[in-house]
């Protein structure tokens, strides 16, 4: 799956947990045992936000996004990709900050583009090619949404970072003004 960087690749990503993760599980152990691939279901729910990254440390992703704010985004229904080797069944996400955060990345990491398009999507299942169909429209999560404050960098490594999305202006006022402090302290 694209969370365990199989390209060998670096990756970045919305994490989804909680009861959201569990209902994008649940419905994936819905889908019949015999229509799924090999990689069969997606067990680390999330959104890719940019897949193909080259570099294995983060900073390049942080530089970026020092003015990206956090990311809503809403869930629609499942849809799918086909593919030649399998079909991708996904629920649909829809959201501007995440388009913007995408195209920052897109702008200003070095990447290898994966699909000329971005589509956000939560994986649900990797199914046998054609199946794909059978398993769209489903509205198990239509409506819902979630905020993401972080981002998770998934390095070719191994490596795993959160990179905060909307804190850095907060974070240097803050520190900016125990600075003023100490120094009205001392002096």
């Amino acid at each position: 799956s694209e969370a365990l960087t199989a390209s060998g690749d670096s990756t970045t990503q919305f994490d989804i947990t909680g009861a959201l993760r569990d209902r994008i599980v649940s419905y994936g152990q819905t889908i019949n045992v015999d229509d799924l691939s090999e990689d069969g279901t997606e067990q680390h729910s999330h959104v890719t936000v940019l897949y193909g990254i080259e570099d294995e440390n983060d900073a390049d992703v942080r530089a970026a996004l020092t003015t990206a704010k956090p990311a809503s985004i809403r869930f629609g229904k499942t849809d799918y990709f086909s593919g030649e080797d399998f079909d991708v069944v996904y629920v649909a996400v829809r959201g501007p900050e995440i388009r913007a955060i995408n195209r920052k990345l897109r702008q200003k990491v070095a990447h290898v583009q994966m699909q000329p398009n971005y589509t956000p999507h939560a994986t649900v299942a990797y199914v046998q090619p054609g199946m794909g169909e059978k398993y769209a429209g489903a509205a198990f999560l239509n409506g819902e949404m979630a905020t993401f404050e972080s981002l998770t960098f998934r390095s070719k490594n191994g490596d795993v970072s959160l990179i905060p999305l909307g804190r850095t202006d907060i974070a240097e006022r803050f520190g900016l003004l125990v600075l003023r402090l100490i120094g009205d302290l001392l002096g």
